[in-house]
């Protein structure tokens, strides 16, 4: 049995007691009641379901708004040739915004794609990207427009379907 001090009066009492015997305060060591208890864990739940819900409905992340299908699960098995992955790049690099194009992994037809950083969100962008890939028969990828000052930022993203 070990000893604490009562939250109210100060004095030393027993850990388990349920009544300060110098004050008479119940619950003096602070220890919650089933109904706090209960309480405690049900708020808990709400703000994990709360957590949980805003992070699969962040569409910045997971759609592509008609392009594509949410996810990574979007990424479809590649059936392209090398002919194709140049042919995309030809047309991505001759595009004004592009400063540089490369393929970040041709097997998943991983695009990069750099542009100067205006402050605007280049989701669109990249959507139009995939629709270039599409036309030429390269799908099922990803596209990122990204930019570099000192290090890489991405400013959009889109799975392409």
């Amino acid at each position: 049995m070990a000893m604490i001090k009562c939250k109210e009066c100060g004095q030393d009492i027993s850990n388990s007691a349920k009544t300060c015997p110098h004050c008479g305060v119940t619950r003096p060591a602070g220890q919650k009641s089933l109904l706090q208890k209960l309480a405690s864990l049900v708020w808990g739940l709400v703000i994990f379901v709360i957590v949980i819900t805003w992070l699969g409905s962040n569409d910045e992340e997971t759609t592509n708004s008609g392009t594509g299908t949410a996810g990574t699960a979007a990424v479809t098995t590649p059936t392209y040739t090398k002919a194709q992955l140049d042919a995309v790049l030809s047309e991505v690099r001759s595009e004004p915004k592009v400063i540089a194009a490369s393929w970040n992994n041709e097997t998943t037809a991983s695009l990069l794609a750099s542009v100067v950083d205006d402050g605007t969100n280049r989701k669109g962008y990249a959507e139009y990207l995939c629709l270039v890939m599409a036309e030429h028969g390269v799908k099922g990828g990803i596209v990122r427009v990204m930019a570099s000052h000192e290090k890489w930022k991405e400013l959009g993203k889109a799975w392409c379907s």
